[in-house]
């Protein structure tokens, strides 16, 4: 199934095209970035919060992205610590299994995905910290079929690829 990134043409990808935007070099001057400074592009967002003293690194390395599968408008993000472990304790049933693969996925995806069509998952993670918070997303996500659940996944991973790119450059810029 083609995906279609939002952008300014919206253009058709298909799903052997490369997804991923390039981000802007870093600022003249080896000047450290500052909130209102463009470090990504188009539907990717970097939370501005991360200029903040000391709590600013609670967001840095928060990005989101924002795209369209199969009419369908998805925004995820990228998962931080504690997230990342919710993760694991989510699919310990599967560990050593055959579905333990597949676990991995729906589990990651339940994770990231903000909001589908507009609309949040059951239970948004944030405040409400712990595997109560993320256990009825994966129950929502696992009803997903795998073409879905595999295309958000790998949307993950350019996400996740873009922020390290971001904080790459941000060290570039400051170093």
């Amino acid at each position: 199934m083609p995906v279609q990134e939002e952008s300014q043409t919206d253009e058709v990808f298909a799903p052997t095209d490369e997804v991923r935007p390039t981000i802007p070099e870093p600022p003249a001057g080896g000047t450290i970035p500052t909130a209102s400074d463009s470090l990504v592009e188009d539907d990717f967002e970097i939370d501005p919060r991360w200029v903040e003293e000391f709590e600013g690194l609670l967001y840095l390395g928060m990005l989101t992205h924002s795209f369209t599968y199969a009419t369908h408008r998805f925004v995820i993000k990228t998962l931080n610590n504690d997230e990342l472990m919710l993760v694991g304790q989510a699919i310990k049933e599967f560990n050593d299994t055959a579905g333990e693969n597949r676990a991995y996925t729906v589990a990651m995806v339940a994770a990231s995905v903000l909001m589908v069509d507009g609309e949040p998952l059951k239970v948004p993670l944030g405040p409400e910290r712990g595997i109560a918070a993320l256990l009825p997303r994966f129950e929502q996500v696992r009803a997903w079929y795998p073409t879905v659940t595999d295309k958000i996944f790998e949307q993950y991973l350019i996400l996740e690829g873009k922020a390290e790119e971001v904080m790459s450059k941000m060290g570039e810029a400051s170093g």
